[in-house]
């Protein structure tokens, strides 16, 4: 095969936990029982070129739709496979990545097969290795051939920048999950905001410099902790399991005990919801927010101006997931009326309903949470 330029979606696959195997005898199992299983999944798929070694896989597809459904179909047997039954850790799970873009392929003289060569494959190898274990990340480009024609069966949360593997700079990414599925963005996926002692010289040349650094920052930090301090943990098993009523997958033996810990559920999130005080201060907030970054950016050099622009890109994006979260938390408290939870499981339209807001509600937190984390750890460079 003569060596050719062609767009495809690459897949990296490494398995968490792969080098904790002790034993000739655990070895053996997973190449005969945890790697047909792999092949179960990504086979069916139609890889245009495929290689594995050891724990870790690599395959090309010329369809971005297959090898997004490879991803998540690989996804899901680690996530609802227990490994312990098999004689395996039951730790096991994998780290998956897409990226899309311009590749050589043609006849590998080492393999004597077809091979994959090229910078984009470089990429996706540096993605692998950042992505939280049982999700599938990928890039921009994967992004934007999956939106055409759209799908109604897959979806994604921005992640924003995120660092990659082995100094390969940054580059922006989402995490892809099923439609029916609820985003399960966490605090844990950002990187952790140090704290400043000794702010830089640029910033105590002016009182009023530092007070518009701080005044930015104690809103950020404001915002992570109130919606940090709202445990989403109720939110997401809640979902689930309405998604699975409007499905008709619950048997009905078991409706009033799902019933009881669906009211459960969001009885919890609800004792803990207290944003008022919050959301009544924000008008104030945000005019005193902008009015500091207006004065930074006014006495900011050019170097320093940039960073400042892109903490205000993040602050901006705060200000949008804020007034979603209120939005959406106050629709599925509407879409109950005065019925409780346990009644509007029997109403299959109402409890439609409600599942859209819950979705929208975790994923208006999230954002908000990684908003403003990404906000400090950029805040943070203006003080080095």
């Amino acid at each position: 095969m003569t060596r050719q330029k062609q767009t495809l979606t690459v897949l990296f696959l490494d398995v968490k936990g792969y080098s904790g195997l002790k034993t000739d005898h655990q070895f053996g199992i997973f190449f005969d029982q945890v790697l047909p299983k792999m092949a179960g999944k990504l086979n069916p798929c139609q890889p245009f070129y495929v290689n594995s070694w050891g724990d870790a896989i690599v395959a090309a597809f010329a369809d971005p739709l297959e090898a997004a459904r490879a991803a998540l179909d690989l996804r899901d047997l680690f996530r609802n496979t227990n490994w312990q039954a098999i004689g395996l850790p039951n730790d096991l799970a994998a780290r998956i990545c897409l990226h899309s873009g311009a590749i050589f392929t043609g006849r590998d003289p080492i393999q004597r097969r077809n091979g994959l060569a090229g910078h984009n494959v470089n990429l996706a190898a540096r993605i692998e290795p950042v992505v939280t274990p049982n999700e599938v990340w990928m890039t921009d480009s994967v992004a934007t051939l999956l939106q055409n024609p759209p799908n109604n069966k897959i979806c994604w949360d921005d992640l924003g920048d995120r660092p990659l593997a082995k100094m390969w700079g940054s580059c922006k990414l989402y995490r892809l999950r099923r439609y029916h599925e609820p985003p399960n963005l966490q605090i844990s996926d950002l990187e952790p905001a140090v704290p400043y002692t000794h702010p830089g010289h640029w910033l105590l040349s002016n009182l009023s410099l530092w007070e518009g650094f701080t005044t930015i920052l104690s809103f950020a930090k404001e915002t992570h902790t109130v919606f940090q301090t709202l445990d989403m943990s109720h939110i997401k098993p809640l979902s689930e399991s309405v998604g699975k009523f409007i499905a008709g997958s619950i048997p009905k033996a078991s409706w009033m005990t799902q019933k009881m810990e669906c009211e459960r559920w969001w009885t919890n999130y609800m004792k803990q919801y207290d944003c008022t005080a919050f959301f009544h201060n924000l008008p104030a907030n945000q005019t005193r927010v902008a009015g500091a970054f207006n004065v930074l950016q006014t006495n900011a050099s050019h170097s320093t101006g940039k960073v400042i622009d892109k903490c205000k890109n993040y602050y901006e994006s705060i200000n949008k997931f804020l007034p979603g979260y209120l939005t959406a938390h106050n629709a599925a408290v509407s879409s109950l009326g005065p019925k409780r939870l346990f009644d509007v499981l029997d109403d299959p339209l109402r409890s439609q309903e409600f599942w859209i807001q819950l979705n929208e509600l975790s994923s208006k937190t999230a954002g908000s949470i990684t908003q403003a984390d990404t906000l400090i750890v950029n805040l943070i460079n203006l003080i080095a």
